[in-house]
């Protein structure tokens, strides 16, 4: 009887220890989001983009993952990467548990990458398009509003300025820089 507990035993201990090592040698390491932050850091957008899509093929379900890949193709700027930025983008929110921080996270990629654009003088279109996304993104934003009407004043088309300004205004009629687009609206050529 002894003999028969003692293999008993054994032969669970051996089956214990066999199963643990096949779940381990079978899982994947999870990787470190951070590295792919540390390379897009250093503007090496290709390979952040490389490993981001790693993380992904590892975990289709990470919300950061997705977000730090949208990112990162809109920063690298590559003809027809703005479909695959849009795709990420999507998936970030649809994966995230916090929907409104993802929402809030890709409104300021788009407003950055906006602000870069009305910076040079010449390109309000590009940031005009920039800043439309962020609104197809979230339409209660009213600062994405006072913006695109700053925009399209600086396109010389107060018309469509005046049309987001109140926009803006309907939203959050206490907005100062409302204020200033509607006091540059209203001050005579």
């Amino acid at each position: 009887m002894k003999i028969r507990i003692k293999i008993i035993l054994t032969m669970y201990i051996i089956s214990t220890i066999i199963s643990s090592c096949a779940t381990f040698q079978g899982s994947k390491p999870e990787k470190d989001i951070r590295e792919g932050i540390v390379l897009y850091d250093r503007g090496d957008y290709k390979n952040a983009i490389i490993y981001f899509k790693e993380c992904i093929a590892d975990d289709k379900n990470n919300s950061t993952c997705h977000l730090w890949l949208g990112r990162a193709l809109l920063e690298q700027g590559k003809e027809g990467d703005l479909k695959a930025v849009l795709t990420e983008f999507k998936k970030a929110i649809d994966t995230s548990k916090e929907r409104e921080k993802a929402l809030s996270q890709i409104r300021v990629f788009f407003i950055e990458r906006a602000d870069k654009y009305s910076q040079k003088g010449e390109s309000y279109m590009e940031s005009r398009c920039y800043l439309a996304y962020a609104e197809n993104f979230n339409k209660n934003d009213a600062d994405v509003y006072v913006k695109l009407g700053s925009v399209m004043l600086g396109m010389g088309n107060p018309v469509a300025a005046l049309y987001y300004a109140k926009k803006a205004y309907a939203l959050e009629p206490k907005n100062e820089s409302l204020r200033e687009l509607l006091n540059t609206l209203n001050s005579p050529p």
